[in-house]
Parts: C-alpha cells; sequence; structure tokens
C-alpha cells in the first residue's frame, strides 16, 4: 500500500517541487530588480526600465513588453475595448496613462475623437512623436502621480498600477474621478483567493508573484462610486490579464 502511494503521489511531487522552487527563485529575482529603482525618482525608474530593456527587447528604441505585443493578449483586447468604445453614442476623448510605445492605442484611434497619450518618459514621448502622425493624438511628456490630467470621457490605464506602489496609485486614481468611464486592466493571480493590493516598490515587477494583484475596489482603493463590468480576460503566465470597465453611478 505505501509502494502504491508513493508511486501516485511522486509525478505530482515532481510538478508542485520544480515549480515551488521556480517561484522562490523568481520572487528573489524580482526582489533584486526592484532594489535597482528604490532610490529613483519615479520617471527615472521608467526610463531606465525602458534603457535596460527591462521589459524585454524587439530591436526597437522603445519596447513595452509582451503585454503590448503578443497576439493572444492584444487581439482579445483590442476587440472588447472597441466594442464598448463604438457601442457610445458619441466618439469620446480618451486620456491613456501609461501609453508606452503606442502598439496599442494606435489600434483605438478610430474610435476616439480625440486622444492624450500621456507616458511619463520623456524621451520615448517624443520618439513617439516622431514616429505616428494621427491627426487626433497627442503625445503628452505627464507624470500621471504629480501632474494635472487632460480633461475627458474615457480613461485608459493598462497594466500600469501593477508597477506602481499603492500610495502612488491612490494619486493617480483620486484625479480619474472627473472621468466618466475607467478602463483598467491588470496582471493577476490565477487563484481561487488572494490577498489584493499588497504593497510594493515601484518598477519592472508585478505583484503576481507575490500572490497578489491590483483590484480597485478592494482597501486601500475601494472605488466605489464606480459600477465594475469585466470586458475580457487573457491567461498569462500563472494569471490573468483582466480588463474591467468602471463606469460612474452618479
Amino acid at each position: 500500500m505505501k509502494r502504491d502511494l508513493v508511486s501516485i503521489l511522486r509525478p505530482a511531487f515532481r510538478k508542485i517541487i520544480p515549480n515551488f522552487i521556480l517561484n522562490i527563485r523568481s520572487r528573489s529575482a524580482e526582489t533584486k530588480q526592484h532594489l535597482k529603482y528604490s532610490d529613483l525618482d519615479i520617471e527615472e525608474v521608467f526610463t531606465r526600465i525602458y534603457n535596460c530593456k527591462d521589459w524585454g527587447n524587439d530591436g526597437s528604441n522603445y519596447f513595452s513588453g509582451t503585454g503590448s505585443h503578443s497576439e493572444s493578449i492584444v487581439v482579445p483586447y483590442i476587440n472588447a475595448v472597441s466594442d464598448f468604445l463604438s457601442s457610445l453614442e458619441n466618439k469620446p476623448i480618451i486620456v491613456d496613462l501609461g501609453s508606452g510605445d503606442f502598439n496599442i492605442g494606435k489600434k483605438l484611434l478610430d474610435f476616439a475623437k480625440y486622444y492624450y497619450a500621456c507616458d511619463i518618459v520623456s524621451e520615448l514621448q517624443i520618439h513617439n512623436s516622431q514616429k505616428f502622425n494621427f491627426k487626433n493624438v497627442e503625445f503628452l511628456h505627464l507624470n500621471a502621480i504629480s501632474d494635472d490630467l487632460p480633461n475627458g470621457d474615457v480613461v485608459i490605464i493598462r497594466q500600469v498600477f501593477q508597477h506602481l506602489n499603492n500610495e502612488n496609485i491612490n494619486k493617480v486614481i483620486n484625479k480619474c474621478y472627473k472621468f466618466k468611464y475607467w478602463i483598467i486592466t491588470e496582471h493577476l493571480p490565477n487563484l481561487d483567493s488572494y490577498i489584493p493590493n499588497k504593497d510594493m516598490t515601484n518598477g519592472c515587477g508585478v505583484r503576481v508573484l507575490y500572490d497578489s494583484g491590483v483590484d480597485l475596489t478592494k482597501p486601500p482603493f475601494n472605488c466605489g462610486d464606480y459600477k465594475r463590468k469585466i470586458l475580457c480576460e487573457v491567461p498569462e503566465h500563472d494569471g490573468v490579464i483582466s480588463t474591467a470597465l468602471f463606469e460612474k453611478t452618479d
């Protein structure tokens, strides 16, 4: 009986133990990665992330990572967000916070009256303004944490909060209440339950490796003035990239 039990459990242990060890190593690497940015201000953090290719390298000067380029992630997102934007009575003014290399934003322009593409990295925005020539886009060098945001109807914050500490997330959220619609995308753990909104330092990594993720409906954010609806979810690295629509209820 013992031998039978061992033979049954051995394959399971072979799967569990390597993943467990891998997670420990990944968390250790993630912690070291964040320590690189601990003494930098927020603009320096993201400038260095792009310059050091911490989100990957496709050979271009600026690359926002596979989350902005992988078809399995991008196509469902574009389809879902396009469906929502096209359902509005009038084309909205969109404010995109953390627009990055603009591989995503450029696919939404047909649904926008005007599009403010905002990013904290100055050199990136200069690059984008020279690369793209769309009539209804303005590339703004903007720190969403400390600067005033443009006026608009829809704010898009795509996989940005997951790189910020909770204090900075709150500062951005407090400026977003002037928008009727929020489209928020975050990388969340693929778990039945997890502890939301564990705090971390600003950096290139995310909370998923620590079995956490940003949930704006939970403390310390509690965005109860908006009703929430999931637009799409796609699996990614032992988690899910979830896009939610927040609509102002009053």
